[in-house]
């Protein structure tokens, strides 16, 4: 007797040991058995609503917003974290668990399509146990997974995906940024502070925008940047669409821009005002999309022309004060070297 109750004690340990390498394997697998970043048309939607994202010719477009280009990097990080997501352990396995932590086929918080060449993944994510962590479910399994993941990584506003550089220019190829009532310059400029138009290539200059004619003055040079940084890289939060239209006022805009290219050709900005403080339409003639600024984004274009750009006398007398400073600490400093010396 004690003989076979050894026997049948070992057997199921043994058996034990069997099914939980077998569990910590199956948890530790890829969630999906097709990559992620194969992927050609990514799908996202809510109970209400849905985005489609296509990869076409290697680029990234939003098909049903105006074919307008998709931000890849967003994308990519997305796609990305599917493929390095595992299994892990399931916290539930019934139809009762999937409708109470909205992964159920029927009610979601969002259903994600992956296709690719060879088929259709459907993954659905419900609700959230803690921070960056949602309830998941494979289409077709009953075991509920949680990821690490948020709502906020999956938007169906088709704006959120919209490339916020589309209306990015680099700013070594712009020559001049031209607004009403004053100019700036992009110089190549000397160590020494003096301009040199004629000088392009030299490792001991470098190259920055100045104002043109700027008079007595003495400009604010970090003002100067800041407002570059507005013009060739202005942040869109969305695409209006391909047209213009008259809620865009864009016949009648708050403000128009040009921005030279080391090529000749010229980039003529206009900003319009849109209805119920929704932000600015912007429309760029090299650019075959409106797109749409925040109010933030859109006063530092507002708000520049020549004055704002130049110290006031508070700063004025404060630069020279420290410059007298320092030219006097200099001197002292040279009387004390002189009378060691001595």
């Amino acid at each position: 007797l004690t003989l076979t109750l050894l026997i049948q004690t070992g057997l199921a340990v043994a058996l034990n040991m069997g099914g939980g390498d077998s569990g910590d394997r199956d948890a530790a697998r890829p969630l999906l058995a097709r990559s992620p970043l194969d992927s050609d048309t990514v799908l996202i939607a809510d109970s209400h609503s849905q985005v489609r994202l296509h990869k076409k010719d290697g680029k990234w477009l939003l098909p049903d917003h105006f074919q307008a280009p998709a931000d890849s990097g967003r994308i990519q990080r997305l796609l990305s974290g599917l493929a390095t997501a595992k299994r892990g352990w399931p916290v539930a396995t019934t139809s009762e668990a999937a409708s109470r932590f909205k992964v159920d086929a029927k009610a979601y918080e969002r259903k994600l399509v992956l296709t690719d060449s060879g088929g259709t993944t459907t993954l659905y994510l419900g609700s959230s146990p803690g921070y960056r962590r949602i309830y998941a479910r494979l289409d077709g399994e009953d075991d509920i997974l949680t990821l690490e993941m948020g709502l906020y990584d999956l938007p169906v506003d088709a704006d959120q995906w919209v490339d916020p550089e589309l209306f990015t220019i680099d700013r070594d190829t712009v020559t001049a940024i031209e607004f009403p009532g004053f100019a700036l310059d992009n110089r190549v400029e000397n160590r020494n502070g003096n301009e040199d138009k004629d000088k392009t290539k030299n490792e001991n200059e470098n190259k920055k925008f100045i104002l043109r004619d700027p008079g007595s003055g003495q400009v604010d040079q970090t003002r100067i940047d800041a407002l570059v940084r507005a013009v060739t890289d202005p942040r869109i939060n969305g695409v209006l669409g391909r047209t213009e239209k008259p809620e865009f006022h864009l016949d009648k805009p708050v403000l128009r821009f040009t921005v030279v290219r080391d090529k000749g050709d010229k980039r003529v900005c206009r900003l319009g005002r849109l209805d119920k403080d929704q932000g600015f339409a912007l429309a760029c003639s090299d650019i075959p999309f409106i797109g749409r600024l925040a109010q933030w984004a859109a006063q530092p274009l507002l708000k520049a022309d020549r004055q704002s750009l130049l110290k006031n006398d508070g700063e004025k007398a404060s630069s020279g004060q420290i410059k007298s400073n320092n030219e006097n600490s200099a001197g002292r400093t040279g009387d004390t070297s002189t009378r060691s010396g001595q």
